[in-house]
């Protein structure tokens, strides 16, 4: 397929403002938290895209990243849905007669799935379907793209981990990440990107990548927790000297820095606890992990070697012998 990054020679003005109103609207919904109506909205919104500038055109990557996200919360909410109703009949089919004969009623069900079901089993994979075509265009567009497209890897390795594939997750995450560090080193952005990774590792079960990721996530934090707390300060003293000096309208600019400044401070210090907790937790875990592997070693038997037991060498020919 070939990327289009020209609109149509016949596109209007007025088509290409709706189609950017139609996408901002279905972001809003986004934002919102209403999935289902910015889903279609923004189903919309691509279509009139797609039919601007092709399926691949570069205009086209906003519009496909969006839905793509609308569509895995969407997904995230139809599978939350199914497990609640197949816990309900679950308890339902407990409390019957054990000794009943639902064998016919079973194939049935096999047969015909929920209506949940069907609806998560098809948002997911368009997620999916959807996503990659954002990160192609994301990567067609270089350095203008690099930060969405590492956002696009990002959502993208979410998705697999939800899927339990966590080496796949894995690669995308190493992707995002390393996306980052280019784009934006040592942002609250990588340092996000780094607690991703560290989780795929720890459900992957490699603590110590998992490790070695959450302590950069915490380096990261506590930098940028440092520097928030030492420019409330400077704003704080700033807002002190101008209502000193009788200037109320900078004092309160300034009064108002520290105090968003601050707040962002402790709320990164609440970050900062819980990934503190996550490493003591991954610490423990490899440590339990360890320690079993350890105890079923020791819990082997020991095969003597023909050197130190030379009758179990001998045996066979003996045996052969006495034939």
């Amino acid at each position: 397929r070939e990327i289009t990054n020209m609109a149509s020679a016949d596109m209007s003005p007025e088509q290409i403002e709706a189609a950017a109103a139609a996408l901002a609207h279905g972001r809003a919904l986004y934002v919102k938290g209403e999935m289902q109506n910015a889903a279609e909205a923004l189903s919309a919104a691509l279509g009139q895209f797609v039919a601007l500038y092709g399926e691949l055109g570069v205009e086209c990557g906003e519009a496909y990243y969006y839905y793509g996200l609308v569509l895995l919360a969407l997904a995230r909410e139809e599978n939350a849905v199914l497990a609640a109703k197949q816990s309900e009949e679950g308890a339902a089919k407990d409390s019957e007669d054990d000794e009943s004969d639902d064998g016919d009623d079973d194939a049935d069900d096999a047969e015909e799935k929920p209506a949940e079901q069907q609806d998560a089993e098809g948002s997911e994979p368009l997620a999916w379907q959807v996503l990659d075509l954002a990160r192609v265009i994301f990567t067609k567009k270089g350095e203008a793209g690099r930060a969405r497209l590492a956002d696009t890897h990002s959502a993208i390795g979410e998705y697999l981990m939800e899927q339990n594939q966590f080496e796949e997750a894995i690669k995308e995450l190493e992707t995002s990440l390393s996306l980052w560090h280019e784009e934006a080193p040592a942002s609250r952005q990588e340092g996000e990107a780094e607690f991703m990774l560290a989780i795929a590792h720890h459900n992957a079960k490699h603590f110590v990548e998992a490790e070695k990721h959450t302590e950069a996530a915490i380096s990261i934090v506590e930098n940028h927790k440092i520097l928030l707390t030492r420019t409330a300060t400077e704003a704080d003293l700033a807002a002190q000297r101008h209502r000193r000096e009788g200037n109320t309208q900078l004092a309160d600019k300034e009064a108002e820095q520290a105090t968003s400044q601050g707040e962002e401070a402790a709320r990164l210090a609440g970050v900062l606890d819980e990934l503190r907790a996550s490493l003591a937790d991954i610490r423990e875990e490899k440590r339990l992990t360890a320690a079993a592997a350890r105890d079923l070693a020791n819990a082997m038997p020991t095969i003597p070697s023909e050197r130190e037991n030379p009758a179990a060498a001998d045996a066979p020919a003996a045996a052969a012998a006495a034939a």
